[in-house]
């Protein structure tokens, strides 16, 4: 061994080794930039890493040969050692260029989280599709006029809801099942994409008070018809009809149910109408859309002001109204009591709407950050209704604002498994790996949303954020959006202070915008390192009722100031102190499948 030892000193094996080493490594590193700038795809970095690998294993040789100064000739040994290394090599990477991995689905991250770690959740293998589950495509409207649109829409919408009340059978939400409307994808590829066995399609006919409803149930697997019927009734059994739709979908699948199949509640088929129209209009997400549909919803509460559906409708308005408003900020408060007003309705028409208990938590924990409340009203929603994607996704903010990454992680995976094309869902995933500090991870669940929701209101903002973090504030600049509160971070990196106190002032001099959105311009000053400002600002934001606080908390900007003692005062002051949050009650017991959710009251339309 000690000969060994003094022959690797002499032939300098180690300092060829350790040279080589960090060269390589400065390299990739030069690389790594250079990729995500310039957007090259990943099997270049592969290969690259291949080589330096390559490249290690000749270095290793030539020093064995060659290490020691003088020279030296090149035996037949050597040569036919470095021609294998180099065939092998070549070969490795010849293969790692010319084999493409499959492309992901949309649902290819669908599997439940690890509860011990997100990373383990986020590469956890795609659960096998359920033999029982079902997706209920946008039915086709067939009337002529385009007008009635909201009318067959609002018949599939609520079919799928009767569906997903059944505790034996995997229903997609709306938001998935509708995201495929007029894209070319067939039957099988939609099945494979939501994951699930089968699909649901249909069309609905309306002329005066005539109603045709066509449905049909498809066999994915095999793209062939498993059972299709066609229903001729009145308007006013509307209803009657989803309840017979619903019962044979049951019957054909064969559900064994452990209790009656769920039915659809009776009520004024005009008041119907005027719900469905209100509901359509306010996905259009501007304050015009909400005010039309806040008008229709009035109108079905004149025909029957016990529809709990209607008032929950009206809360959620309310909700998202500041968000479209230019009002100052007093439009938040305004607008949450409003909000609460509705819902408060709706909960004394039907206690166990779990809607409306949803929206209850939503309320607290946003408006008063009244966590304890929050949690009774969550639990509740969830119990009522465990497979409902929507509850599910506000149940994962709220264990996000926790703290509990890996809860909220696993809730959300839970979200996605019913809702696989919500851009909604992997936006708050991308959260949860960002107050994990996970940023490329995030990146790549930005792709899925800019893949799903190209418009999607602040995804390049967020986009933006990671990069600048990353230390990569060309790019950060390259991609966030005009007028986004990143950019004083990123002129301020870039060493273009004077833009920086522009945007930041003009920001300040709208009183409008900085009475609603303190947290941001305090964001602003922490990332250009002004602690002093970005804290008088953070301060301003505390008697805010938004939803800007909590990332502003788990964000990027003052991650740098957490042992700022200014940063744990107000942590406290706002309600967000560790302390206090690890006393809040909130254990999320999900069923181990969606198909075991114990749930089977009669429904009505959500």
């Amino acid at each position: 061994m000690t000969n060994f030892m003094e022959r690797l000193k002499q032939r300098k094996l180690v300092q060829w080794t350790a040279a080589y080493v960090a060269a390589a490594w400065a390299l990739l590193q030069v690389l790594d930039l250079a990729a995500d700038s310039y957007g090259w795809p990943k099997v270049i970095m592969h290969l690259a890493f291949g080589a330096m690998a390559l490249g290690l294993v000749v270095t290793v040789l030539l020093a064995w040969y060659h290490g020691e100064r003088g020279e030296q000739r090149v035996t037949g040994v050597e040569l036919l050692l470095l021609a294998g290394v180099f065939a092998i090599g070549g070969f490795l990477l010849w293969r790692e260029a010319g084999v493409k991995p499959a492309p992901a689905t949309l649902a290819s991250s669908s599997a439940p989280a690890n509860t011990t770690s997100i990373a383990a959740a986020s590469t956890a293998p795609a659960i096998p599709i359920p033999a029982k589950s079902i997706a209920v495509l946008p039915f086709a409207n067939l009337s002529g006029d385009k007008a009635q649109n909201y009318f067959s829409d609002g018949i599939s919408e609520d079919l799928l809801n009767l569906l997903a009340r059944i505790p034996q059978l995997q229903v997609t939400a709306r938001t998935s099942s509708f995201w495929f409307r007029g894209k070319d994808y067939t039957v099988p590829q939609i099945a494979q994409k939501l994951r699930v066995a089968y699909i649901l399609e249909g069309s609905v006919q309306k002329a005066g008070d005539e109603v045709r409803i066509s449905v049909q149930l498809v066999d994915a697997a095999s793209d062939t018809q498993r059972w299709s019927q066609t229903y001729d009734r009145q308007l006013k059994d509307v209803f009657k009809i989803q309840d017979e739709i619903g019962a044979d979908v049951v019957k054909h699948l064969q559900v064994k149910l452990l209790g009656e199949t769920p039915k659809v509640e009776q009520i004024d088929p005009q008041a119907y109408s005027f719900y469905l129209q209100a509901r359509q209009v306010a996905r259009q997400g501007n304050a015009k859309a909400l005010a039309r549909s806040d008008a229709l919803y009035r109108q079905a509460l004149a025909i029957d002001p016990r529809y709990a559906a209607v008032w929950v409708g009206l809360a959620q308005n309310a909700i998202n109204q500041p968000w479209m408003s230019d009002k100052a900020g007093a439009t938040w408060k305004a607008g949450y009591d409003r909000a609460r007003g509705d819902v408060l309705k709706a909960m004394a028409v039907d206690p166990e709407n779990a809607q409306a208990q949803s929206v209850l938590g939503y309320l607290a924990m946003y408006n008063k950050f009244d966590f304890d409340t929050a949690a009774r009203h969550f639990k509740r929603a969830l119990a009522l209704d465990p497979a409902n994607a929507d509850i599910l996704l506000n149940a994962g903010k709220f264990l996000y604002l926790l703290n509990r990454p890996v809860d909220a992680m696993d809730v959300l995976r839970r979200a996605e498994r019913l809702d696989p094309v919500n851009p909604d869902i992997y936006v708050n995933i991308v959260q949860v790996l960002l107050q994990e500090g996970r940023l490329k991870q995030s990146l790549a669940y930005l792709d899925k949303v800019q893949e799903l929701s190209p418009g999607y209101v602040n995804a390049n903002s967020m986009r933006a954020w990671v990069n600048l973090y990353l230390g990569r504030p060309g790019k950060a600049l390259a991609v966030s959006p005009k007028g986004s509160g990143v950019l004083p971070g990123v002129y301020c990196v870039l060493g273009r202070r004077a833009e920086a106190d522009k945007f930041l002032q003009a920001f300040i001099d709208d009183k409008d915008l900085a009475a609603k959105y303190p947290a941001a311009i305090a964001s602003g000053y922490a990332d250009c390192d002004e602690p002093g400002p970005a804290f008088a600002w953070l301060d301003k934001s505390v008697d805010q009722p938004n939803r800007i606080i909590p990332y502003t908390i788990y964000g990027l900007s003052f991650r740098k100031y957490h042992q700022d003692p200014r940063w744990k005062a107000f942590l406290k002051k706002v309600g967000f102190a560790p302390e206090r949050l690890a006393k809040v009650e909130f254990d999320v017991k999900l069923p181990n499948s969606s198909l075991e959710a114990p749930v089977g009251r009669p429904a009505r339309s959500q």
